[in-house]
């Protein structure tokens, strides 16, 4: 089979009328250099666009998937502490309007006037109860908000606040508006019982409160930037969580994760001759989780495959001169180099990982050694192969692209690290079946299609 430089010297040979000019290898060495050109351009431009197709998958996966963190922030909270602040400003509301209009209702509202003074005040005798323990030697006192404070019993001895003597003393006396400087009366009692109050609630949250964190400042620690804003701006303190409400705000983590794997290629039942080891691979693997345990994987890999072929290809080297001289010489490829683009879909369950998928493979070069048998001058007479350059060779023969099929079983050994094995089936082989191979030659042959991989996958993110 003759290629383009032979037809090219073939007519200058048959249409010669002259001496073989220089000119006809400066054309030859042209043509020559036209082909690794465009081997060289071709190349470039399938890694280029490879690299490039792996970008725009990253980005695009993390373009849709970088909001998640902010899609958990659940809307009935500024709701609720929205209704809860009406709600609050409504009763301060009523309170008012029946202190001034109506004295029954002064005497049923002043337990939650009460009450609400005593809420807010409370960190300001905490505060004069901490200063106090500390010019005794005492600890700093810590106080829980989530906790209700304890009610001062000295009045009533233990019964509930409404009941006491004390206090139905004061209504009695509150509600009698004939009295001259009733008004003055009215805050000169409430000042002493408040503050009477406020001392003993200081004094039992010293002895009685437990040396522990606060709960909001627990909770304080675990707020995100929408909660913070309400309450620097609002002044509103979120209330602690309920269980499934913190289960809907626990941010998601991101679905992507990025692996470096590693991995080496072998057959079973090699003949005699062949090796067991046929090859290595390696690069990075890419999975973004779907529902439940199942996710999708991908990446970009490099194989090199060696030590599955039977024999070599020959091929017949030409030497133009004046006339035509053939010489015969002998490819012996070494090792075949695969850029490799797997699609895989996966499912994982605690420590085990099963996968499925197929696997693209692009061929980039040949590698090998051309030289010749010759005999030996030692008995017996045999024939040896003698090397005379190792480089790249012709791809002719092989397939550009080959499709296989994969299926393969994980371990996890912790939760970034895993071992695994699988099974590879190439789909046609390495060979292209088309190709006429010269004349008592023979074809570099793929010693099974089936092959196994053991293979080490590392979790970076």
């Amino acid at each position: 089979m003759d290629n383009k430089i032979d037809k090219y010297f073939k007519e200058k040979l048959h249409d010669r009328e002259f001496a073989f000019q220089d000119s006809y290898w400066e054309g030859a060495q042209k043509l020559l250099d036209g082909q690794e050109r465009r081997r060289r351009r071709g190349l470039f431009f399938w890694w280029f666009g490879g690299i490039a197709g792996l970008a725009a998958l990253v980005a695009g996966i993390w373009f849709f998937t970088k909001n998640d963190g902010l899609q958990n922030v659940p809307a009935s909270l500024v709701e609720r502490n929205e209704v809860k602040s009406m709600e609050g400003l409504s009763v301060q509301e009523n309170e008012n309007t029946a202190s001034a209009n109506d004295p029954d209702a002064i005497k049923e509202n002043i337990p939650t006037a009460i009450s609400a003074e005593k809420t807010m005040a409370n960190d300001r005798n905490i505060n004069l109860a901490n200063e106090k323990s500390g010019n005794m030697g005492g600890s700093r006192i810590k106080h829980s908000f989530s906790k209700k404070p304890p009610i001062a019993n000295e009045l009533g001895h233990g019964k509930p606040f409404d009941e006491t003597p004390a206090y139905n003393s004061y209504l009695n006396n509150l509600i009698k508006p004939e009295k001259e400087g009733n008004s003055s009366m009215i805050e000169t009692d409430m000042k002493e019982l408040m503050t009477e109050e406020k001392n003993n609630q200081a004094i039992e949250i010293a002895e009685n409160e437990p040396e522990e964190e606060p709960e909001n400042i627990r909770l304080f620690n675990h707020l995100d930037f929408l909660e913070l804003k309400q309450v620097f701006v609002k002044g509103e303190f979120p209330r602690a969580l309920t269980p499934n409400e913190t289960k809907g705000k626990t941010k998601k983590s991101s679905p992507l994760a990025f692996c470096v794997m590693a991995g080496q290629m072998f057959q079973l039942g090699a003949k005699n001759g062949e090796k067991t080891i046929i090859g290595y691979q390696g690069g990075l693997v890419l999975q973004y989780k779907l529902k439940g345990n199942w996710y999708i994987g991908s990446g970009l890999h490099y194989k090199y495959r060696t030590g599955s072929f039977d024999a070599s290809k020959s091929a017949i080297g030409r030497n133009y001169r004046f006339g035509l001289e053939t010489d015969t010489f002998v490819l012996r490829p070494s090792s075949l180099h695969y850029l490799s683009l797997p699609i895989q879909l996966g499912w994982q369950k605690g420590r085990h990982v099963l996968e499925a998928g197929f696997a693209f493979d692009y061929l980039i070069g040949v590698r090998g050694e051309k030289g010749r048998y010759e005999r030996t001058s030692e008995l017996p007479i045999r024939r040896e192969f003698q090397a005379e350059q190792k480089g790249w060779l012709v791809e002719d023969g092989y397939n550009s692209f080959n499709a296989a099929a994969m299926l393969g079983y994980r371990y996890r050994v912790n939760r970034q690290l895993s071992f695994g094995l699988g099974a590879n089936y190439t789909f046609g082989g390495i060979l292209n079946k088309g190709f006429e191979a010269p004349v008592g030659s023979f074809l570099l042959e793929e010693a099974d299609k089936f092959y196994l991989d053991l293979r080490a996958v590392y979790l970076i993110k």
